[in-house]
């Protein structure tokens, strides 16, 4: 009886391994690559930059990348840089940012994006805290319609081809 209840179960096996080698799978549309969002994300950003003659044109790909790296809205960064300094028109030290009220200086702009996308993440004051919330405590205690402007801009570049 064992051996037969084990035959059984291995012809069933056999069959079940066959039918579903009969009939291809429907190829199921895979998943767009993390790098194939990340480039449309930058491609916007840079696009808005350069549509309105912005110096930080080709920094799109290092805003999206921290961004996620801080667990960030890949909007926030380009933002709040065209709120404070138009994209870096008007920047001071490397600071597109406005970063602790333009006093700070940075060695780069890479070095900018960097710290303040920490920074927006990991201080006590922002950590855990939504984008609005996160914008009120940047500058909205100063500039009470700061976080709605900056939140505006963010869905402009959302839109930008």
């Amino acid at each position: 009886m064992k051996h037969f209840l084990l035959f059984s179960m291995v012809a069933l096996f056999a069959l079940l391994c066959f039918e579903l080698n009969r009939y291809p799978q429907a190829s199921a549309s895979k998943p767009p690559s993390v790098e194939k969002i990340q480039d449309v994300r930058a491609q916007k950003i840079d696009n808005y930059f350069r549509e309105r003659n912005m110096p930080l044109e080709g920094y799109g790909k290092k805003m999206v990348e921290v961004a996620e790296k801080n667990g960030l809205d890949w909007r926030l960064l380009p933002a709040i840089s065209i709120r404070e300094s138009s994209g870096g028109k008007h920047m001071c030290k490397n600071n597109p940012f406005g970063w602790g009220s333009c006093k700070i200086i940075f060695s780069s702009l890479n070095e900018a994006i960097d710290t303040v996308g920490y920074k927006l993440n990991n201080l006590p004051v922002y950590k855990g805290k939504s984008t609005k919330q996160k914008l009120y405590y940047y500058n909205g205690t100063v500039v009470p319609s700061y976080p709605d402007e900056v939140i505006v801009i963010m869905n402009k570049i959302s839109t930008t081809e």
